[in-house]
């Protein structure tokens, strides 16, 4: 008896055990799930807090380059409550960028400003904190845990990318702190917050286009891919665009696809000439090729714009708004008055005004071809055939037929060699 009682008591021992286990099992679940859904309530109550108050929220700038990195904090106003600009020693980009970040992060803390919207211009940098991207490199995993570290304990962080070209103020200050380790000077701002650095003016860096070592006041930044070169080169840059009627200017770095603006063109050209020419081809720019059209008299040769519509029995005539002599717009010739589009090219040459004439005999013998779609005289003198006029008509210079999907339609040789 007394051993089965002992067996018993150990029966109801192990039972109450497993019990006591089974509900420490259901209270950490229940925990969990609790735990889970607190967490995702207050994770769409932060979502939507800083959906419905950004404008509350600070923003923090900031860019990184190979010599540093700049930090701006911006009130919701707008204005400016803290920046800060650093050299760094030889880095990349994105290590400067997160450099930058951290910055202004822990000035954020330091401040008790818990809402934050970060931008920056690393795509990379964003990527891998919104976990788009892993960080491979052991440097750079060690500073994403780092802002992580930090914006844990934020009530709100919003990180976004933006254009270079959008973080100006950032920026320059990354920019501006890279003299620093030649003989740059700082000074501290009477807040003891904002750190503003003062170039020396003797300091000297290469020219990405003549490779001339040049003071820093005479180097440009251009604004859209942020590459460096002296302003005289620049200047003569945009001087020839404008002698060859180039638009717009390029970048004249290696693999750049990016231009220079026509305001920047301005703050750099000596010339006026050359502005007013590249001002007047960004207008031609903005016109379709098909509807560009100029004054057919040679005095004087002003830009216009020529509608779709035009027919050959219609009334095709135009006042050119600077010499004020009338056109045909589908012609390309000064007005002929008395004669419909289709009577006119139906006259032999001398019938037609004198320039016309002059050009047809020219054009004659000279074997140029005209373009059958604006009536413009195109010159070859040697090499490939597939023409392509400023009207967007591709067509082969040998035979006049016109090209379908990029592509010749006859089989003359694609080639033209001097003598042929």
């Amino acid at each position: 008896g007394r051993g089965a009682f002992l067996r018993w008591l150990c029966a109801m021992a192990d039972q109450n055990d497993r019990e006591e286990e089974d509900y420490e099992v259901a209270y950490q679940l229940q925990m969990q799930e609790t735990l889970d859904a607190t967490r995702r309530s207050g994770s769409q109550e932060a979502a939507q807090r800083a959906d419905q108050g950004d404008e509350k929220s600070t923003k923090l700038c900031f860019a990184g380059r190979p010599c540093g990195y700049g930090a701006v904090i911006l009130l919701p106003d707008g204005d400016v409550m803290w920046s800060k600009g650093q050299h760094l020693d030889e880095t990349t980009n994105t290590k400067a960028a997160y450099a930058g970040l951290l910055a202004g992060l822990q000035a954020c803390r330091d401040f008790g400003i818990d809402q934050v919207i970060a931008e920056g211009d690393s795509e990379l940098l964003v990527k891998q904190m919104n976990g788009e991207s892993a960080a491979s490199d052991p440097n750079l995993v060690h500073l994403v845990k780092e802002v992580r570290a930090i914006v844990q304990y934020m009530s709100s962080f919003k990180l976004r990318f933006i254009h270079k070209r959008n973080n100006a103020m950032a920026d320059q200050l990354a920019h501006d702190a890279a003299p620093r380790q030649s003989g740059a000077k700082r000074r501290r701002g009477s807040d003891d917050v904002a750190e503003v650095f003062v170039v020396d003016e003797e300091v000297a860096e290469p020219c990405g286009i003549c490779l001339e070592n040049v003071s820093i006041k005479q180097i440009y930044v251009v604004g859209e891919c942020s590459h460096r070169f002296c302003k005289s080169c620049l200047d003569t840059l945009i001087a020839q665009h404008a002698t060859d009627k180039k638009f717009p200017v390029p970048c004249p770095a290696p693999q750049c696809i990016t231009t220079i603006s026509t305001a920047e063109c301005a703050a750099l050209t000596s010339s006026a000439p050359a502005l007013e020419i590249l001002q007047k081809l960004e207008v031609e720019t903005c016109i379709p090729a098909s509807q560009r059209f100029y004054c057919p008299h040679a005095s004087c040769s002003a830009l216009m714009t020529r509608p779709d519509d035009l027919s050959e029995t219609g009334n095709n005539a135009a006042e050119c708004l600077e010499c004020h002599r009338m056109v045909c717009m589908r012609c390309a010739v000064a007005w002929h008055a008395g004669y419909d589009c289709a009577q006119y090219q139906d006259l032999p040459p001398h019938l037609k005004s004198n320039e016309d004439r002059q050009l047809a005999e020219l054009a004659q013998n000279k074997g140029w071809r005209s373009c059958e779609q604006c009536a413009r005289v195109i010159e070859l003198s040697a090499g490939c055939r597939h023409m392509t006029c400023v009207c967007g008509h591709e067509f082969c210079y040998r035979c006049g037929t016109a090209w379908e999907n990029h592509r010749a339609k006859c089989t003359c040789a694609l080639f033209e060699f001097p003598g042929e």
